[in-house]
């Protein structure tokens, strides 16, 4: 079940905040990082359960890389931490998701480790 750090979630519910919906945006180094938009809901969306009593959306394809996700607010950043994530860049924002395929993931995890070792941001 997706679960959000207590301070975001004692933020929003002092803020009257009834529902957020994330989406996973091209971003950083890693390629992919999250948004999260308040009292936002497009049609298109779908319920995702949670932790907490939010009201929480995003698109379908992304359920099952947010269902047993740790989302957390760190400055002007948000971080997320799952299995499914298969690499992440040094400042913790963007990561890469596994694509469920081995050969195809490990290549992007050696990808990821020798541009780091060598300083290289891709």
């Amino acid at each position: 079940m997706l679960k959000f750090d207590p301070i975001t979630l004692a933020d929003w519910q002092s803020r009257h905040i009834g529902s957020i919906s994330i989406e996973f945006i091209p971003s950083g180094c890693e390629g992919t990082s999250i948004a999260i938009h308040e009292n936002m809901i497009l049609p298109w969306y779908v319920t995702l359960p949670n932790s907490s009593d939010i009201l929480t959306y995003t698109l379908p394809d992304s359920v099952l890389t947010l269902r047993e996700a740790y989302i957390t607010h760190t400055g002007k950043k948000w971080i997320m931490k799952s299995d499914s994530v298969l690499t992440r860049c040094g400042c913790g924002r963007s990561f890469g998701i596994a694509t469920g395929d081995s050969k195809i993931d490990k290549i992007r995890l050696l990808k990821s480790k020798l541009a780091k070792s060598k300083g290289i941001i891709h």
